[in-house]
């Protein structure tokens, strides 16, 4: 008998989740999850060069919003590589508005994993 409201929901599961309560600590979990796709490392290489081949035009003309599209999806699910892609297009605006903290939050998380070049650009944007 109420409007849906995630955020709310989310909010009152995680105090009541606090409190040590399981079924909420489970609610926030299925609510965490329920969204998003899980893909194999397999499938995340596959995304990620998917994104390569739109962002240089690889026997397709370039398009960088489903770059964009598929380096989002592959670095959402840990790809270093498509994350420091994700933050090159955030950096310079390629196919997502210029957001310079995104792109160091994407260069981030690649350099977390060793990536050699996003570790080079968080210095370059600092």
């Amino acid at each position: 008998g109420v409007k849906k409201d995630t955020k709310k929901a989310e909010e009152l599961f995680t105090e009541i989740a606090k409190s040590g309560n399981l079924y909420a600590s489970f609610a926030l979990v299925q609510s965490h999850f329920a969204d998003k796709e899980y893909f194999t490392s397999e499938k995340l290489e596959e995304l990620y060069q998917q994104g390569i081949n739109y962002y240089l035009g690889r026997g397709i003309k370039i398009d960088n919003e489903v770059a964009f599209k598929r380096f989002k999806q592959a670095a959402e699910g840990g790809h270093a590589g498509a994350q420091y892609q994700l933050g090159t297009c955030y950096q310079y605006g390629y196919g997502v508005n210029q957001d310079l903290e995104q792109a160091r939050y994407w260069y981030q998380k690649a350099a977390n994993q060793g990536h050699q070049n996003a570790i080079a650009e968080l210095k370059f944007l600092q």
